[in-house]
C-alpha cells in the first residue's frame, strides 16, 4: 500500500502516483545492502587473493592491497548501484524484489546522473554514512518520514522547485516548436509556396475588370 503522489510532467499534466511507504524501503534498502555486502566480501577475496598472486612474483604490495580493497568498496556501493539503477529505469534488486521503483519528479525513468547523485549522497549520508555516523542516519530517517514524497536526503539533492518548473516550461516549449517545425515542412511538401505568396489587394485585383468601357 502506497500514499498518492501529484507530480508535474514534461508537457505540464499533474500525474497522481503511488508513493512508497517508509517500510517498503526500508525492507528493499536491507536487501541491498545485504547484496552490496556480499559483492563488498567477494571482491576483497578477489583482491586478496590477487595480491598473494603478485607477491610471489614480487610485484604486489601492501598498497596495492588497500588500492583494490578501496576500489573494491567504491564499485559495491556506488559504481554497481548506480549502474543497476540506470539499466533497469529505477529498479535495484531491492526494489524489484518488493515491486518498487525510483522515478523522477514529473513520473519518467531517472538517468545515470540522477541516480549517481542519488548513491553518492547515500554512501555519503544514509550508510555507510561517512559524514556524522550515525547522526546523519537519524537525518536521513526522519527526512524520508516528514517530506510528503518519502524521499530522503539524496531525492532532494536535484535542482530547486523554480528551477524544475522552468525546466518543465522549457521542455514543453520545445516540443511545441518541434511540433509546428513538422507541420510546417510537411505543409511546405504537400503545398509549395504557402506562406511565402504576397496577397494582393482586392481593390487592385478587380481594377482591370471595371476598366473603361
Amino acid at each position: 500500500m502506497a500514499e498518492q503522489g501529484r507530480f508535474v510532467s514534461g508537457e505540464a499534466v499533474e500525474l497522481d502516483i503511488r508513493v512508497a511507504l517508509v517500510g517498503s524501503r526500508m525492507l528493499a534498502f536491507l536487501i541491498d545492502l545485504l547484496v552490496e555486502i556480499g559483492l563488498l566480501i567477494g571482491l576483497y577475496f578477489v583482491s586478496v587473493l590477487l595480491t598473494l598472486l603478485l607477491l610471489v612474483s614480487e610485484l604486489g604490495d601492501l598498497a596495492l592491497l588497500i588500492g583494490l580493497v578501496t576500489v573494491s568498496g567504491v564499485f559495491a556501493f556506488v559504481i554497481y548501484p548506480a549502474t543497476l539503477e540506470t539499466l533497469t529505469g529505477g529498479r535495484s534488486l531491492g526494489k524489484l524484489a518488493v515491486g518498487l521503483r525510483v522515478v523522477r519528479d514529473d513520473g519518467g525513468p531517472i538517468r545515470f546522473r540522477h541516480s549517481l547523485v542519488r548513491v553518492l549522497v547515500g554512501f555519503a549520508v544514509d550508510f555507510p554514512g561517512l559524514a556524522l555516523p550515525p547522526v546523519t542516519w537519524l537525518v536521513s530517517l526522519w527526512t524520508a518520514l516528514a517530506n510528503p514524497h518519502g524521499k530522503r536526503l539524496g531525492d532532494l539533492a536535484g535542482v530547486p522547485p523554480w528551477a524544475f518548473l522552468a525546466a518543465v516550461l522549457a521542455e514543453r516549449y520545445r516540443r511545441e516548436t518541434d511540433r509546428l517545425t513538422r507541420r510546417r515542412r510537411v505543409v511546405a511538401q504537400l503545398w509549395p509556396g504557402l506562406g511565402t505568396r504576397t496577397q494582393q489587394d482586392p481593390a487592385a485585383a478587380v481594377a482591370p475588370a471595371n476598366g473603361p468601357t
